[in-house]
Order: C-alpha cells, then sequence, then structure tokens
C-alpha cells in the first residue's frame, strides 16, 4: 500500500474508532494511527493488510494512553511540551491533555518536510542525530525545522477558533468543459459531489498557494489534502509551481459576473431583433426548400429548424466578437481528453432558485458533437444538438445511463438499429439499461413508436446533406455580421471577466463569454413570442440532428 491509498481507510477507522474507544477520543486516535502509517511507509515499511493494521494500531495507541493516563496525570503546557529536550520520552509529553490533542491535530497541518521531522522527533522519539542522519541534513537544519514547526502549530492553535468558523459553510463549484471528456466523465467526475474538491480549487483560484496554506483554508489537516492535490495537479485542474506552490488552471465564474450583463445582453437583442431575424428567416426558408428536409416529418423539421437556427446564432456569437486570435492548441489530457474546464462559484448558502431567471436564457452545456466510428455496419454516426430550457428536455443523455460518457458512447449503436428498422438488443454492445428506457427516449423526442414500430424521430441525413446544412449556417453568420457585427463588437469589448495574473491558460474566448452567453435564446425567445418561430409546438422538441455514414 502506498500513502496516497490511506485516505480510503479513513472513515472505516473513524467508525472502529468510536465503536470501540468512544467518540470523544475517536477523532485523535484516527489522526494518530495516520500519522504512525505515514511514518511507517517513509520508512520503507509495508502494510500488506491495511485494515487489519490500522485497527490494531489505533488499539495500540489508545491501550498506551490509558496507561500513561492513569499511571501519571500531568498537565502540559505548550511550551515546555515543545522543548527540544533529552526526556526519555517526547511523546508521552503531549499525549495527556485536551491541549495535546490540539497540538496533535496541529502537526497535522504542517508540510510533509517539517512534519515528517516533527513525527520522528516526538512521536517516534529518534534523536536529533539520528533524524539528521536519515535524512542526510545538518543536526542544525532538524533543530531550524523542528522550530519552525512548534511556531507554526502555536499560531496555528491560536488561529483555530477564527477558521473553525471560516470553514463552518464551504463554497460551492460546478465545472464543465469544452472539448473531448476523458475517462470516467473527466474532468467534471473528480468535482461533482466533492466539497472537500471544490474548495481545494475555489481556495487556490486568485493567487498560488501551498498545501499547507490551502489545507489551513478548508480546515483539513495537510496530511489528508496532500494526495487529493497530487490527484488534482495529475489531472490538470490544478499546476504546481517549481517552488511547490499549486494553482487552480482554469477559469472560475462568479454569480455576480455572470449575471452582471444579462439584462444588458437582452435589452441588445431585443434593440437588434428585427436585424438579428431577417438574415435567420432566410435561414428557415432555404431549409425547407431542401429536398431531404421536405421528406421528414413535421415533428423532425422542427427540430431541425431549431437546430439550425441555435447553430447559426451561436456560429456568429462565438465566432464575431472581434476577439484577438489565438494559436490553435491541441489538447491531450492525462484522461485522454481534450476538454478545457470552466468553472462558476457559488458562495455559502446561495439561493439557487434566483438561478431559474438566467437559466430560461441559457444554452445548457453549449453545441454538443459526438462522432463514433466504432457503431457496427456504419462508416459513422454523428449526433449534434443543443441543450435548452424550451420545448426541450434538457439532460436527456442522462436516461438509462450511469453517467452521461455511457450514453454518449452507446446512443450512436442504438439509434443506428433503429434508423435500419432492427430491433436493438444487449448483443449489439448496447447497454441493457438504455434498451429498458427507450420509452423514456420517446418521451423526450428521439423516438416515435407506433403501429410499424420503433422509428426516428429527430433528423437525419447524410455527409453531404449535413455539409449543406452547415453551408446555410454560414451564409447566414455573414449576413448577420453584415447587419449587426459593427455593433455587436462593440458590446462584446465591455465585457471582459477580468482573470488572476498568473493563469495564462484561459482562452481568451472564455474571458469574453459572459457577454454573449443569454443571446441566442433571448433572440429565440422573442421569435416565438412574436409566433415567428415555433409556432404551434406542442411537444418535446430537442435541437438535434444525427448523421450517418453508411
Amino acid at each position: 500500500m502506498n500513502k496516497s491509498e490511506l485516505s480510503n481507510y479513513i472513515d472505516g477507522l473513524l467508525h472502529f474508532a468510536r465503536r470501540r474507544c468512544g467518540e470523544d477520543a475517536a477523532e485523535d486516535l484516527v489522526s494518530d494511527t495516520i500519522l504512525r502509517a505515514l511514518y511507517h511507509l517513509d520508512r520503507g515499511g509495508d502494510i500488506e493488510k491495511p485494515e487489519e493494521w490500522l485497527r490494531g494500531t489505533l488499539l495500540h495507541v489508545w491501550n498506551d494512553t490509558l496507561r500513561k493516563k492513569y499511571r501519571m496525570p500531568i498537565v502540559v503546557e505548550l511550551e515546555s511540551a515543545w522543548d527540544i529536550a533529552d526526556g526519555d520520552d517526547p511523546y508521552a509529553a503531549f499525549t495527556e491533555t485536551d491541549e495535546a490533542a490540539e497540538v496533535r491535530r496541529e502537526v497535522t497541518y504542517l508540510a510533509r518536510q517539517t512534519r515528517e521531522i516533527l513525527i520522528r522527533f516526538y512521536f517516534a522519539g529518534d534523536s536529533v542525530a539520528k533524524i539528521a542522519s536519515d535524512f542526510g541534513i545538518p543536526e542544525g537544519t532538524v533543530k531550524s525545522r523542528l522550530d519552525t514547526g512548534r511556531r507554526m502549530v502555536k499560531k496555528g492553535m491560536e488561529d483555530m477558533a477564527e477558521n473553525h468558523e471560516k470553514n463552518a459553510m464551504p463554497s460551492a463549484l460546478r465545472i464543465t468543459y469544452s472539448g473531448g471528456s476523458g475517462k470516467n466523465g473527466m474532468p467534471m467526475s473528480m468535482v461533482e459531489g466533492d466539497l472537500i474538491v471544490q474548495n481545494l480549487l475555489l481556495n487556490a483560484y486568485e493567487k498560488p498557494v501551498s498545501v499547507p496554506g490551502l489545507a489551513r483554508m478548508i480546515g483539513i489537516p495537510t496530511v489528508y489534502i496532500e494526495p487529493i492535490v497530487d490527484k488534482l495537479v495529475k489531472a490538470e485542474l490544478m499546476k504546481q509551481t517549481d517552488g511547490g506552490l499549486v494553482y487552480t488552471d482554469f477559469i472560475i465564474y462568479t454569480p455576480e459576473n455572470t449575471q452582471e450583463r444579462f439584462e444588458e445582453q437582452l435589452a441588445f437583442c431585443h434593440g437588434h431583433f428585427d436585424e438579428f431575424w431577417k438574415p435567420v428567416a432566410e435561414l428557415i426558408g432555404k431549409l425547407y426548400a431542401l429536398d431531404w428536409m421536405q421528406n421528414m416529418n413535421p415533428r423532425q423539421q422542427m427540430k431541425a429548424e431549431r437546430f439550425a437556427v441555435l447553430k447559426a446564432l451561436q456560429n456568429f456569437c462565438v465566432d464575431k466578437r472581434g476577439l484577438k486570435k489565438e494559436e490553435p492548441r491541441e489538447i491531450h489530457r492525462p484522461d485522454g481528453g481534450s476538454w478545457t474546464a470552466f468553472g462558476y462559484s457559488y458562495p455559502p448558502g446561495y439561493d439557487f432558485e434566483q438561478e431559474k431567471k438566467y437559466r430560461h436564457y441559457s444554452i445548457l452545456g453549449g453545441h454538443r458533437s459526438c462522432i463514433r466510428g466504432d457503431v457496427p455496419g456504419a462508416k459513422e454516426v454523428a449526433t449534434f444538438e443543443f441543450d435548452t430550457p424550451m420545448w426541450d428536455y434538457p439532460g436527456r443523455y442522462w436516461i438509462g445511463v450511469e453517467n452521461a460518457d455511457t450514453y454518449f458512447m452507446n446512443i450512436h449503436k442504438l439509434l443506428w438499429k433503429v434508423y435500419k428498422n432492427e430491433v436493438p438488443t444487449a448483443d449489439d454492445g448496447i447497454p441493457q439499461s438504455m434498451i429498458e428506457a427507450i420509452p423514456e427516449y420517446v418521451e423526450t423526442g428521439l423516438f416515435a413508436s407506433g403501429e410499424d414500430g420503433l422509428k426516428l424521430d429527430i433528423p437525419y441525413m447524410n455527409a453531404e446533406q449535413y455539409w449543406n446544412l452547415m453551408a446555410l449556417a454560414d451564409e447566414t453568420v455573414e449576413a448577420l455580421d453584415a447587419a449587426v457585427g459593427e455593433d455587436f463588437r462593440a458590446f462584446v469589448k465591455k465585457g471582459r471577466i477580468p482573470i488572476p495574473a498568473h493563469l495564462d491558460s484561459v482562452p481568451i474566448g472564455l474571458q469574453y463569454r459572459n457577454s454573449t452567453v443569454y443571446m441566442e435564446m433571448a433572440i429565440v425567445r422573442e421569435a416565438y413570442e412574436k409566433g415567428l418561430h415555433m409556432s404551434g409546438v406542442d411537444f418535446i422538441c430537442p435541437p438535434m440532428i444525427v448523421v450517418f455514414a453508411e
């Protein structure tokens, strides 16, 4: 077992300690046990049966504490307990009092280099000379680090009450990404539902910080968060400087800077609505003139219309902002993904109900494309879609699966089988849970079920037809630029989100994202209210298309 795996046993060990030794002693006993395990591993020891070893060590510490407690009830002050002396048992000096428990807890907040020397001297009873010899450093350095460690422990105890109050209500962080996800839903899977990870990332955003400093910010001992920080650095959600400081390596938006231009965007779109809508209306007319479009049923046609309108508006809002051109970057993440993360922070007690107002005008997740070349019988199957809060079922990719990656890896096989009028089975490599969820996919507008069986209810086309559609979208973007581009770029330039000076990996587009994020749906909603778009729609209508290359 290695040190990073110790955190997997903390909860179980804490439960064992509470049951065997009582609630009051449990936390300190677990802390002591983990420290001894770290020390044992650092000295080259091995732990073949972790649970058995940890429980045995915890009981040994408990029994030793009881023996000392009832044999010699000593009151120990911080200064004398931490004096570098030649006593027979330096460890015993701080195992007797409530203050001693606080001391032991504070040791776990120290940086690894300082912490390990204090543990060797005060917990294991090693002499200064032996520690110096084992670490290959002068005895004066050992004494200096012991002195530094004692001062840091004392200061930590003085600040404990303030830190406890600060960390009683953690903040929340939600992240999303552009590009391709990695294995097991990375990077979102590393952050979702984990308040420790979220607050590590939030506290390391404004400036690089030491790991012990980060530990104090969130109120969790350094010894516990070191392996978590290591994982975040390895996953490239954090970076580490040459000096050992760490920082969060993606942009984080606050509610203030995501909402501050909301009303301005709606006002801009309303004031320029006619200029926006004329090119879009021409796009819709050209779309319905296409032969393959006329062969679809009205529900499919409306989904194709929705997709084309959103695609043209989004391409305009992204491509015509007048931002500085950046060199294309090839991103190869350690998890196999090609993602660029960005996050949203929320303070303690934030009322998420107020988000409804803004989500009403949001495209959830942006434009999502997924191309698969592993569908039996097909050269390629590709899906292109938006998630919207309007006549749609956002999050349809969570139906029947444990995570979104499972959906995106397998929905193409299901779409292909239905397209070929074949009955989907688990033998086709489709998860049984997705097959069982077909009635829900019918409800969300992907399929239609009738007397002649299951049919696709989203628009489908071949590659040539898809590129014809993209050509129409490109024409519309240029027409929009001619109509409103100059005013649009002047509007965008006023809305850059400032980022920390050390953060150099954030694409320029993400720094201006909040100048346009509500615009597409603002235009779509006004067109809907005026009866110019989606007239008569009373069914779930996802803006989604599928492209088959046979």
